[in-house]
C-alpha cells in the first residue's frame, strides 16, 4: 500500500463541550490525564465528517484514528490532487492518506456480511458475531461463533463454506483480506452484526 502524509494547515478548532465531556469520562475511567486524551482527540470533530462525506467515493475504504491522535484514511486508488489539497487546507491535523487497498469499503462489508450469513446457516452454530476490523496496517474480516451444547461441528468445512460464500460475493471472485475465525463459547446471546473500525 502506498501513502502520503498530509499536514493540515487550517487553524485548530476548539473541542466541543460534548466531546470534552466524553473525554473527561473516558479519562476518569482510564485514570489518564484529561489533557493528554483531549490532545489525542483534537481534530476528530473536523476529520470524521470530512471522511464520512467521502464514503460516496467509489475508491473509499475506511478511516480511523491512531493512538497518537493522528488520522488515517484508505482508498483503493490514489486520491485526486484536489482531495489532497482539501485535506491540507480544510483540516488542522496530520492525516496519513493510503491507497492500494484491494476493494472499497462497501465491497468488503458485503463479503463480510455474506460470510456471516454462511456461518449463521451452518448446522450446529447458534450464535455469530462478525465484522470488518480495520487499522492503519490493513483490514481483517473477523468471525466469532458459538456452537450448540454437545454439538460436533466440522470446523474446517464451516470455514471452507464461509470462505467460498465470501469469494462468491467479491467483485474479484476472491477474498483479498485476512479472515480470522474463532469459536467463542462466551459469545453473547443474540445473533449480531458488528462493524469495527
Amino acid at each position: 500500500m502506498e501513502s502520503v502524509t498530509i499536514q493540515g494547515g487550517a487553524p485548530p478548532r476548539p473541542l466541543s463541550q460534548e466531546l470534552l465531556s466524553d473525554i473527561a469520562f473516558y479519562a476518569q475511567e482510564l485514570g489518564a490525564p484529561l489533557e493528554v486524551l483531549a490532545e489525542r482527540f483534537r481534530g476528530t470533530e473536523e476529520f470524521v465528517p470530512f471522511a464520512e462525506d467521502l464514503e460516496a467515493d467509489p475508491s473509499y475504504v475506511v478511516h480511523g484514528l491512531l493512538e497518537d491522535g493522528n488520522m488515517w484514511i484508505r482508498f483503493t486508488d490514489r486520491p485526486e490532487d484536489d482531495l489532497l489539497k482539501r485535506l491540507e487546507t480544510e483540516l488542522s491535523i496530520q492525516i496519513d492518506v493510503q491507497w492500494g487497498a484491494p476493494l472499497n469499503g462497501p465491497s468488503l462489508v458485503a463479503i463480510s456480511e455474506t460470510m456471516f450469513r454462511a456461518v449463521v446457516d451452518f448446522p450446529g452454530v447458534v450464535q455469530v458475531g462478525s465484522g470488518l476490523s480495520s487499522d492503519q496496517s490493513g483490514d481483517v474480516i473477523q468471525i466469532r461463533y458459538r456452537l450448540a451444547p454437545d454439538t460436533t461441528v466440522d470446523v474446517e468445512l464451516l470455514q471452507q463454506q464461509a470462505l467460498r460464500a465470501g469469494a462468491a460475493a467479491s467483485p474479484s471472485g476472491a477474498i483479498p483480506v485476512a479472515v480470522d475465525f474463532a469459536e467463542d463459547p462466551e459469545l453473547d446471546a443474540q445473533l449480531q452484526w458488528e462493524e469495527t473500525y
